[in-house]
């Protein structure tokens, strides 16, 4: 995440996605959302962060993207982690692995039980 390189991909491809986003919001708003949280998490900004990717995590569930909606709860379990919210990031794990479930990433769900995610 702090990874210079990441950053300024993220950086980079924001202003693409927020032009996809006007077009087409129920396909790509949730994957701008993230985008930001990482670009958030980047600058520092934790509580800006946290909004973007609960945001992005309600609108990839609600457009019923599960692929995206596991993906981003993983991530964001692993930030809320970092910033020592060990209790946030259980709940955030339990979610990425119900989406991963759903979505059908056995192999997935295999690991994050060998390694005590859940």
């Amino acid at each position: 995440p702090n990874n210079p390189k990441w950053k300024g991909i993220v950086d980079a491809i924001i202003p693409r996605m927020e032009t996809w986003t006007a077009a087409s919001a129920w396909n790509f708003e949730h994957k701008l959302l993230f985008l930001k949280a990482e670009q958030m998490t980047n600058a520092g900004d934790q509580l800006g962060a946290v909004a973007a990717y609960e945001g992005a995590i309600r609108l990839a569930r609600e457009h019923r993207f599960v692929n995206e909606e596991a993906l981003i709860a993983d991530r964001y379990s692993k930030f809320l982690l970092a910033a020592g919210e060990k209790l946030s990031a259980e709940v955030q794990c339990n979610n990425a692995y119900e989406a991963y479930k759903n979505w059908g990433a056995l192999r997935k769900c295999k690991e994050m039980k060998q390694n005590e995610n859940i």
